[in-house]
């Protein structure tokens, strides 16, 4: 049977790290912890798990401190958690039982990374990452930040999930800082790099830079199809934010000639329209967004709610608004069976109930159920 070794940088994870550590310390064969200046108690609850613990000095770049942590690594393959990720509740057994089926063949491991789950338990957002590689395929993390693995070779993919869940809230300016220090050194942006720093000017309300580098960045040749899809999307929202509604709806509507649509344009789409009272044209983009399913795109990001939810909650209130009380009813039960304690649900269930209105014996009566 393979053996896995996992790799972490952690830095003041007392909070976490145990957690982390309780979901997956079973399924591994070796714990790598590779600290960057802990002032808590990180190291001491490493320890406690085994750890083969490790000082690296910072220098601001998230794959040096990654590929060190790599090269201690001794098992068959390599695999990577933030301290404030966990393994899925439940897939324990399932993850021992893949790695029984691990061979040399197999290079690389992605699995889902399920991001800030809701009240409902539900992933507000969830995109697909490389977890486990081969050691021997000579793996490399690139980027300084938003690092990813460079690796060579057949990948499978398992639907077991890291999920990540942060305790620390608020948007920090260090992923900024270091993209401005590169710049200042002469360094030149790949496509990716030049995306994910005006995602960062986006993340820190920095919209008229943030709408350049966007721009720059669709103007760029190469780049990922699905980060020039999502690209349109944050342009679109950082316009939205300085008063430029009708260039948003541009945005959103240039991703249309990338690729097939991705449902959580259609919602963007179908907002500008609800925000303007157009109800027919926002039902509409509503209603096609669901008609798309999730995971067509392995890898790029995806917004579960806007394939099912959050139609369905604006559907809710367009029927009614146009008059149309039991097909509002039948989007609001939907909304029942997908987020039932969503603070809007709580409010249509009172209305519905203080309405008095009952659902349809013959639910076919309804147009587009």
């Amino acid at each position: 049977m393979a053996s896995i070794s996992l790799c972490m940088i952690v830095k003041n994870e007392a909070q976490t790290l145990s957690r982390c550590l309780s979901s997956i310390r079973e399924a591994i064969d070796e714990l790598i912890v590779v600290d960057t200046g802990s002032s808590d108690a990180t190291r001491e609850i490493a320890q406690k798990f085994g750890a083969r613990l490790y000082d690296f000095e910072w220098v601001d770049d998230f794959s040096a401190a990654r590929n060190f942590a790599f090269s201690q690594g001794s098992g068959d393959y390599l695999m990577w958690m933030d301290a404030d990720d966990v393994l899925k509740s439940g897939d324990l057994p399932r993850f021992q039982d893949m790695k029984k089926r691990l061979c040399p063949g197999i290079v690389g491991v992605t699995m889902p990374y399920l991001l800030n789950p809701d009240e409902s338990g539900r992933p507000r957002m969830r995109f697909t990452r490389e977890r486990l590689v081969r050691r021997d395929a000579n793996p490399r993390w690139v980027g300084a930040v938003h690092e990813v693995i460079d690796y060579k070779g057949y990948s499978l993919y398992s639907d077991l999930a890291i999920c990540h869940l942060p305790v620390k809230s608020g948007v920090s300016d260090r992923n900024l800082r270091i993209y401005q220090r590169l710049l200042d050194s002469g360094h030149a942006f790949d496509p990716r790099e030049h995306y994910y720093y005006a995602r960062e000017l986006m993340e820190n309300e920095l919209y008229e830079q943030a709408i350049e580098q966007f721009n720059q960045f669709l103007c760029l040749q190469g780049g990922w199809l699905e980060n020039r899809v999502w690209c349109c999307r944050d342009l679109a929202a950082c316009l939205r934010a300085t008063g430029r509604r009708e260039e948003a709806l541009g945005a959103l509507m240039r991703s249309l000639s990338l690729d097939v649509p991705r449902a959580e344009i259609l919602c963007e789409i179908a907002r500008h329209w609800m925000e303007l009272e157009n109800w027919q044209a926002a039902e509409f983009w509503y209603r096609s967004a669901l008609l798309l399913r999730p995971g067509c795109h392995p890898g790029g990001f995806e917004l579960p709610d806007c394939y099912d939810f959050l139609p369905c909650l604006q559907l809710c209130v367009i029927s009614d608004r146009l008059g149309r009380r039991q097909e509002a009813l039948y989007y609001h039960k939907k909304c029942l069976e997908l987020r039932p304690d969503h603070p809007s649900v709580r409010y249509n269930e009172r209305y519905f109930v203080s309405s008095g209105l009952k659902e349809p014996e013959n639910p076919s009566i309804l147009p587009y159920s």
